[in-house]
């Protein structure tokens, strides 16, 4: 519920928005920010080059302050890249077997997977999967153990996300967010199936998904 502050080598502001702009030779983001000198909801296209309508520049943009709740000490980059790793030692173990497999196999060798990360309290991450992703993943979730506060990594399919499909979201690891330098993976939900591990790294649960494993994000706006 904070924004994200923005600082330039002579000015500060906040962002309070974001939106994609997709063509067919690239997609990108938008960024919306609010500024003292010049009004609210001014579109940046690029935060290095960033010209206000009056013609002063406030490119490029130096530092970016996320205020984030004080229990959450894992940072979001070391979730992020645990994600990837675990992500491709997932499709490599899977290869060949067929099925949705398959299809995220494919879709990762195209190069057309994202990754969407965001943090939460557990149990707005449990309230907010009721109607987003099928009952024996649900169940599973919601009997998990799990901390306070979690990142979720979301997996996304690029080419849904540009046909402007909700659900776009093909996976999804959760880590836990107050480990500090320990990067947990607390959960592993993939097309063919959710594990949720303990803490040492044993398997706490596991459940085997749907046939429809497209669902929409679980962060705050547009994925």
């Amino acid at each position: 519920g904070f924004p994200v502050i923005v600082a330039t080598d002579h000015h500060t502001f906040v962002l309070c928005g974001y939106d994609r702009i997709s063509s067919d030779e690239e997609a990108s983001i938008r960024f919306i920010r609010h500024d003292d000198n010049v009004g609210p909801y001014v579109a940046v296209a690029s935060p290095y080059l960033d010209p206000t309508p009056g013609g002063e520049s406030y490119s490029p943009w130096r530092t970016l302050i996320v205020p984030v709740p004080e229990e959450i000490w894992l940072q979001p980059e070391m979730a992020e890249r645990a994600a990837i790793a675990f992500l491709n030692a997932s499709v490599a173990s899977l290869a060949g077997m067929g099925g949705k497999s398959m299809r995220l196999s494919s879709l990762l060798a195209e190069g057309n997977l994202a990754l969407r990360t965001y943090a939460t309290h557990n149990n707005d991450f449990k309230s907010h999967l009721v109607g987003r992703i099928d009952d024996p993943a649900l169940r599973t979730f919601r009997l998990a153990r799990l901390p306070r506060f979690i990142w979720v990594v979301e997996v996304v399919d690029r080419r849904r996300r540009a046909a402007g499909d909700a659900a776009c979201v093909v996976g999804e690891f959760v880590f836990d967010a107050i480990s500090g330098l320990q990067t947990l993976v607390l959960a592993s939900h993939l097309p063919d199936g959710i594990i949720v591990f303990e803490p040492n790294g044993d398997v706490q649960s596991t459940a085997t998904c749907g046939p429809n494993h497209y669902y929409p994000s679980g962060g705050i706006g547009p994925a």
